[in-house]
């Protein structure tokens, strides 16, 4: 039985949004999704989840070089969502350029 990836990627865009996750975009390619962050005109990678049998997939995480890393993670899409979202790679920065990594919340620093 062939997977429809086009029902799979709305799926995982359903999941998204009922995390309020909105800000992300889902790409399919082959037997794999790609949940990006910030513009559709130039998404940037965050999560790749590929199909491993029916309803298992496999979570990578995008390198800073831009590969990707396979995780030893593994489950349904909802899981996988969770997972990188539980580790801080489905967050909402805002629009490029609005934060910097030595900002505080303190104006003394």
């Amino acid at each position: 039985m062939a997977i429809d990836m086009e029902q799979e990627a709305r799926a995982l865009r359903a999941i998204l949004a009922e995390r309020k996750l909105t800000h992300l975009h889902v790409t399919k390619r082959g037997k794999s999704l790609t949940i990006a962050n910030g513009p559709v005109a130039d998404p940037a990678p965050e999560a790749r989840l590929t199909l491993l049998a029916p309803g298992t997939w496999r979570l990578d995480l995008r390198h800073h070089a831009g590969r990707w890393d396979q995780t030893p993670f593994t489950g349904s899409l909802a899981d996988l969502v969770d997972t990188a979202q539980g580790i801080g790679r489905l967050e909402d920065f805002g629009p490029p350029g609005s934060w910097n990594r030595g900002d505080t919340s303190d104006p003394s620093h």
